[in-house]
């Protein structure tokens, strides 16, 4: 893989995105559909693409001023790098080089797109396996805060617990455990039903 010192993703991946829209096809609509339509361009766009004229001079835009138009619209709607990359990767498997204008250079934007794809796979699947690494150091460090936690509130139960068994009037003292008994409920994520008073609140259940 290119250090990051020669190679930008993001940069060379549009540069060579606005190659494919450009090189592969001759025809515009034929790149409407072989190319764009392939890699998921929203449809208004597509249309664009073909009818789109210089406001200046009423001459047809080519397509290599369109496809720049077209990039930077999906990157201020953030869609720019989920079509930069599918066209990469389509490209990296076309084989219909007898659309192009010139088949020599679709040739070589084609090894440009497979060398490109390669690199981006890597990538992608560094981010998937650092992604998984951050994923489980999370859950496991969640796991750790959560035992602490429990330790620290089962001393401090038990230590209430103790003190209020030596404390206070027999009544207060059932309230205190049923209040103790709950929060150790909660503590363990033990679902329980709380109490609740019947008869006009004279009777405790």
């Amino acid at each position: 893989m290119k250090s990051n010192a020669t190679f930008s993703p993001d940069a060379d991946a549009r540069r060579l995105a606005l190659e494919v829209i450009a090189t592969l096809c001759n025809v515009k609509k034929t790149c409407a559909e072989q190319v764009l339509r392939r890699a998921d361009v929203p449809e208004d766009m597509i249309r664009r693409f073909v009818t789109e004229r210089d406001p200046t001079t009423g001459e047809k835009r080519s397509k290599r001023e369109v496809g720049a138009v077209i990039l930077d619209e999906l990157a201020c709607r953030g869609d720019d790098q989920v079509v930069i990359r599918r066209l990469i990767s389509l490209a990296a498997r076309w084989t219909a080089f007898h659309l192009a204008q010139d088949e020599y250079k679709a040739r070589t934007v084609v090894q440009k797109a497979r060398e490109l794809d390669g690199i981006l796979a890597e990538m992608e699947e560094w981010e998937k396996v650092e992604h998984d690494r951050q994923f489980r150091e999370s859950i496991d460090r969640q796991r750790r805060e959560k035992e602490h936690i429990g330790r620290r509130e089962s001393a401090l139960l038990l230590a209430q617990f103790e003190q209020a068994a030596v404390d206070g009037d027999p009544q207060q003292r059932g309230y205190f455990l049923e209040d103790l008994l709950n929060r150790l409920f909660n503590l363990h994520d033990i679902k329980v039903i709380r109490s609740f008073r019947r008869n006009e609140g004279g009777e405790p259940i």
